[in-house]
């Protein structure tokens, strides 16, 4: 570890920000082995939405448009009032479906660290 290191890292503990030393095969295997099973949850209501509104692959033809955002917000006050975790399976699924589909006029993907994290509540 250089002096450089060394110094960094011990700002960041200060500041309260986790360092990570180890390997990112590790990291990557445990958020796997949580993202799957979620994964397959949302898996398997796309088959069922894809029987009940038609394929999601970003043609119109003919389909109704469909408020996703709204809908993601009806879904969280949902989760917020009953705690079921099925509304976060819809609502990643809704945020999915705007993804492929979305209307938003200003539609766009441009990554960027903008500072905005979550926070913690305690």
């Amino acid at each position: 570890m250089t002096n450089t290191d060394y110094i960094r890292r011990r700002l960041l503990e200060r500041a309260g920000i986790p360092t990570w030393d180890g390997d990112f095969s590790d990291i990557k295997r445990r958020i796997m082995s949580r993202l799957i099973p979620f994964v397959v949850l949302m898996y398997n209501r796309l088959v069922f939405g894809h029987m009940r509104y038609g394929p999601l692959d970003g043609q119109r033809q003919g389909k109704p448009i469909h408020d996703h955002a709204e809908s993601i917000r009806a879904r969280l006050d949902l989760w917020e009032q009953d705690g079921n975790d099925e509304h976060l399976v819809d609502i990643a699924n809704l945020a999915f479906c705007e993804y492929i589909e979305g209307c938003h006029p200003k539609k766009h993907f441009s990554a960027a660290d903008d500072s905005t994290h979550v926070k913690p509540t305690s």
